[in-house]
């Protein structure tokens, strides 16, 4: 019998045992896996990517953590930011809203905790990788770290990336006329 896992969750089957023994012709065998043990699915585990973010403001995104166990409480010890090795700006990157630790969460269950963003104008003087004095947009970097009793999955570490800017989106405006009428229509 080979196993191969769709996803994170339990699975369940029967293995049906056919013989030529009198007194027992059909034998079912009851087959579990993975329910036994924790199970850490977040969300955004692939990495949290907050794109351009407008300097100077904050911007929130909730991140959650399920226990994926159909029967065992998933622990969870740690949830910490960690220097980015290859990106500056680890600084613009908070926590808040969070979990009370150590947590417990149930089986199927979920728990949240809010990471914030708040880029800043990067200049010459405050980022040396910056040479233009009217000031650069430079990414920023982090990585969320969560320690849990994921045998699989612990320590999990998620990438966090953002940037800066200064750009604000224009508003569109658009005119049209029905055909055969003449009065413009106006969004």
């Amino acid at each position: 019998m080979t196993y191969s896992p769709s996803n994170d969750g339990f699975d369940e089957a029967t293995l049906i045992v056919r013989s030529d023994d009198a007194a027992n012709r059909t034998v079912d065998v009851p087959v579990l896996a993975n329910g036994d043990q924790a199970c850490i699915v977040v969300s955004d585990e692939e990495g949290i990517d907050f794109g351009q973010r407008f300097i100077g403001e904050t911007h929130p995104k909730t991140v959650t953590i399920t226990n994926c166990s159909q029967r065992e409480d998933l622990l969870v010890n740690g949830i910490d930011l960690l220097d980015h090795p290859d990106i500056l700006g680890f600084e613009r990157y908070t926590l808040t809203d969070q979990v009370e630790l150590p947590a417990t969460i149930l089986p199927q269950e979920s728990e949240s905790f809010v990471l914030n963003y708040t880029p800043i104008a990067y200049t010459p003087e405050n980022n040396s990788a910056c040479d233009d004095p009217e000031g650069c947009e430079l990414p920023d970097g982090a990585f969320l770290e969560i320690l849990s009793n994921d045998e699989v999955k612990s320590p999990l570490e998620i990438e966090i990336r953002g940037i800066g800017t200064d750009n604000h989106c224009p508003t569109a405006v658009a005119r049209a006329r029905v055909q055969g009428g003449s009065t413009p229509w106006r969004s």
